[in-house]
């Protein structure tokens, strides 16, 4: 009785709750394949955004794994959690559908096949992945700062708000974000530029633990595939070869 008594569900994030939101400094996420590991990220670096009352996004940076977007392309299911680490206790869940907005800015976008033609509706519950530049650039003008190596921007539809007592959540004092991950991804990209973003990625970010894809992945792949057709046809078409090349990793 206890328990029910202290735990509450909402339909959408109330105006208490948004305010509260935007003072945690971490977050955690959790989501799961069909048939494999459950997954659950920490979150920090003020990366998390509230776009209405049942939709939010958070800047997702490069890092060793990429569970959390190939769960999502595989059925959709994400949690987000808050706790409340200082002040009155409380724990809340945003239950919900997610979707991954690649970074526009290292994808190719002739590649794009914007599968997705309801991204601005709030009631898009689709697990699609999307890719397209308006939308990206949509979701990052949210953010005055663009964190390193940012490889995606995820949102989630929620369908769900809980909140519960979070009595057993210990009493703890917020210093600073740690810059140990930015650090690495400016000197990666400061010695490698694209490149090496992309080699990282092709070597970490392309399957789950348990194999399945990531869009980010599936990405890679299209546009390698698109590079060696493209060199094929330079290579036996000599007389349209100075318009065959392909664009420096810039413009990804």
């Amino acid at each position: 009785k206890e328990r029910k008594k202290n735990m509450k569900v909402f339909e959408n994030i109330t105006p208490e709750f948004e305010e509260w939101i935007k003072k945690q400094p971490m977050f955690f996420v959790a989501s799961a394949s069909t048939h494999g590991h459950v997954n659950v990220s920490p979150k920090g670096h003020d990366a998390l955004r509230i776009l209405s009352n049942t939709k939010v996004c958070y800047m997702d940076m490069s890092g060793s794994g990429n569970e959390t977007s190939a769960h999502l392309q595989e059925n959709g299911r994400i949690t987000i959690m808050f706790c409340a680490f200082e002040g009155p206790p409380r724990i809340l869940r945003l239950y919900g559908t997610g979707r991954v907005v690649l970074n526009s800015n290292y994808i190719n976008n002739s590649n794009n096949n914007n599968n997705n033609s309801n991204n601005n509706n709030d009631d898009d519950d689709d697990n699609t992945t999307t890719t397209t530049r308006e939308e990206w650039n949509e979701l990052i003008g949210q953010y005055d700062e663009v964190l390193p190596s940012t490889r995606q921007i995820i949102v989630v539809n929620v369908q769900r708000v809980q909140t519960s007592c979070g009595y057993a959540v210990p009493f703890m004092d917020y210093k600073q974000d740690r810059d140990t991950l930015k650090n690495f991804f400016r000197v990666k990209v400061r010695k490698g530029g694209t490149a090496a973003m992309e080699e990282y990625w092709r070597k970490k970010n392309t399957t789950s633990i348990d194999g399945l894809p990531t869009p980010l992945g599936d990405q890679l792949l299209l546009m390698s595939s698109s590079s060696s057709s493209s060199s094929t046809t330079t290579t036996t078409t000599t007389s349209s070869s100075s318009s065959s090349v392909m664009p420096d990793s810039s413009s990804f």
